[in-house]
């Protein structure tokens, strides 16, 4: 995730860079949303989609 947020910085005119600056810093501190985070966040929104592991 590291990378996919220093990636936005690298495009201010494409992605808001206080938004990636601001995550960034969350998750250097151990703070910020992991991959997986994300994913089951995405997932648990839907309920029609289950989630086997």
């Amino acid at each position: 995730m590291i990378a996919f947020y220093r990636a936005k910085l690298e495009q201010p005119e494409t992605f808001n860079p206080e938004w990636a600056r601001r995550k960034l810093e969350e998750l250097e501190r151990g703070e910020g949303q992991t991959y997986m985070d994300i994913l089951l966040e995405i997932i648990g929104e839907h309920s029609n989609i289950r989630l086997v592991v």
